[in-house]
């Protein structure tokens, strides 16, 4: 049997979908598109469960939910399952009242019933079957309660009673229209009246049976909720900004400061233990000198510098993911609604920002949630200047070896330096470039709620796993060529001195573009630099087996270093993200062509003004 979830976002349809699949889940991309796809067998039974991306409405805006509404409409689907959040109830219900009108079975599940008494919801389940006409669940993904229940439902008959939520006139009238239809003859009906100028009385007709159904099977306390106390103050107008950069200072703080006891740990006894024991066991069994050098030189310590920032890393995706799904990213996201548009962003483009956090190839793609071709495009510009997983051993590497006693203060500085640095670019494309009307961001602001300890370690564990595969693969190929390029002369003779190496001949050609905020011509920075465009994690991997970095910087020329790699051309998985999204290879030369211009500029400025103003 081949079953769909539906619902608004953050209903808790993912949840759902995971506690009935469990580990019988396959991830995918919709065919032609990038959007995510997840399907999977629910536990216990051979039934089909795909995970639909969430909508407010059968009228599709975003790529996301065209793609539910084409599903829906034009698949071979057994049945609906119509997940709502049982703290929205009235604005999940409009969504409820068109999946009625599918050719499908459809059964509703009222998510998160464990909030009930916590925000004073009394829910008549029975006389709600029977306003609805379908079968309807309670349950909580979360807390595991009714999922058998639901699994039950799932395996017996589905009924659809008729209901009549339109006057007479508008009854007949579909009655008439249905006919020219073979499937889903009642919604389209329904969307052909809307279209002949009827959208408006069909839109309050169906609001005024949700009311109806509201007022007869719910009750609800007239009380501020915990949500709503906390949002006082986190949505303030005055203190969210401020705490929203402490909380990221702790962050940051708490990710060093206990990582770094760990990767210290790491670097003594697992990596230099490593190349001591592998150097000496290469040699006793007579291996050729610089094959023991392309191992312990080249390999471990290129991979093994990279992952000592692995604790830091994990912790750091640990408070995240609690931040993430306890509800605060999303109302960040709002507030920072009302600041972007000041500069011509889309609200949307929230979204790409926050999971450019994260990696900008997604990032990149989740721009298609702006249907303003000239904003979407805005969008993808701006996005790599978030700084992404990727760049975080660059921030921590640079931030502990020079500013150790302000190293929290100065993580974070990179990020505020990365919103003034877009918020500058949105005003100078609003004010010089366009400036058509921004598109709407609508924001579903979920509960707060305690994280699930067990999603939160699953979160944290794939992202980890994700950058150590990097890691292991890009880096691994790149730390062999950056040894092969250093330890070999322009004449292939091995064994030279670091400065006569091809590598230092290749750096040395482009070292003059980082004059400018290094104070200094540093070949090894510009190759550092240079490898950066493969994987952002390949800078500081680069610059573990090229030199001493406290060598080669000094804090001012650090910092703006660091400033150059965040927001200078992404790696090439961003750039060939940018080229799907464009369809123009030139428009993505000119791209790459600004950002490495802005960078340029940005760790300048920052060199000279530091000069200026220290000396």
């Amino acid at each position: 049997m081949k079953i769909v979830l539906v619902g608004n976002q953050n209903c808790g349809k993912t949840s759902l979908f995971n506690v009935l699949t469990k580990e019988h889940q396959k991830v995918g991309n919709w065919p032609g598109v990038t959007v995510c796809k997840r399907s999977g067998i629910i536990e216990g039974s051979s039934d089909e469960l795909t995970d639909l991306p969430g909508l407010y409405s059968m009228y599709a805006y975003s790529e996301e939910e065209k793609i539910t509404r084409e599903y829906l409409l034009k698949e071979e689907i057994d049945l609906i399952i119509n997940v709502i959040d049982v703290t929205s109830i009235e604005r999940s219900l409009y969504l409820t009242m068109q999946l009625r009108s599918l050719d499908i079975p459809l059964i509703v599940v009222f998510n998160m019933i464990d909030l009930l008494g916590k925000e004073g919801i009394e829910i008549d389940f029975k006389k709600l079957e029977k306003e609805l006409g379908v079968k309807v669940v309670g349950v909580s993904s979360l807390k595991r309660m009714g999922i058998e229940t639901l699994k039950e439902v799932i395996k017996g008959s589905y009924r659809k009673d008729k209901i009549y939520c339109f006057d007479k006139v508008i009854e007949d009238r579909i009655e008439k229209i249905s006919e020219r239809y073979s499937k889903h003859s009642y919604f389209y009906s329904l969307e052909f009246l809307e279209e002949d100028g009827f959208d408006e009385v069909i839109a309050s007709e169906r609001y005024a049976y949700i009311e109806k159904v509201m007022g007869s099977c719910f009750k609800k306390e007239k009380k501020k909720s915990v949500s709503d106390r906390l949002d006082e103050v986190f949505l303030n107008r005055w203190l969210a900004i401020p705490i929203f950069v402490l909380v990221m200072f702790m962050v940051f703080y708490l990710s060093i400061e206990i990582g770094g006891c760990f990767s210290n740990k790491i670097g003594d006894y697992f990596i230099n233990g490593c190349r001591q024991s592998v150097r000496f066991f290469l040699d006793s069994v007579g291996v050729s000198s610089w094959l023991v050098s392309l191992v312990v030189d080249g390999v471990i310590q290129g991979v093994g510098f990279v992952l000592l920032f692995v604790p830091q890393l994990m912790i750091l995706f640990f408070l995240m993911a609690i931040l993430e799904m306890s509800g605060y990213m999303s109302r960040i996201a709002f507030f920072l609604d009302m600041l972007f548009k000041k500069v011509g962003l889309s609200g949307k483009t929230i979204v790409p920002f926050i999971v450019g956090c994260g990696c900008s190839v997604p990032a990149i793609m989740a721009t298609r949630i702006i249907e303003n071709k000239k904003e979407r495009e805005r969008a993808i510009i701006l996005t790599p200047f978030i700084p992404c997983s990727a760049k975080l051993p660059i921030i921590i590497l640079f931030s502990s070896y020079f500013f150790s006693n302000y190293f929290a203060l100065v993580c974070v500085s990179f990020y505020v330096l990365a919103v003034l640095i877009i918020l500058a670019l949105a005003f100078v494309f609003k004010k010089y470039l366009d400036n058509e009307e921004d598109t709407t961001y609508i924001s579903e602001l979920p509960k707060y709620k305690i994280p699930s300890f067990k999603y939160v370690c699953r979160e944290t564990l794939e992202k980890t796993f994700s950058f150590i595969n990097r890691a292991g693969s890009i880096i691994f190929v790149s730390s062999i060529v950056i040894w092969f390029l250093l330890s070999f002369s322009l004449h292939f003779e091995y064994g030279v001195k670091v400065e006569d190496s091809i590598l230092a001949s290749i750096g040395k050609s482009i070292a003059w573009f980082f004059y400018p905020f290094l104070g200094r011509t540093s070949w090894e920075a510009a190759i550092s630099s240079l490898q950066g465009l493969i994987a952002k994690e390949q800078v500081v991997s680069s610059l573990s087996i090229i030199g001493n970095i406290k060598n080669l910087f000094n804090p001012v020329s650090a910092y703006a270093f660091v400033a150059f790699n965040l927001f200078s051309i992404p790696c090439m998985g961003s750039v060939s993200a940018m080229k799907r999204e464009f369809v123009s290879s030139k428009k993505v030369l000119l791209v790459m062509g600004v950002e490495l211009l802005v960078a340029w500029l940005i760790a300048t400025f920052i060199y000279m003004i530091s000069i200026l103003i220290g000396g």
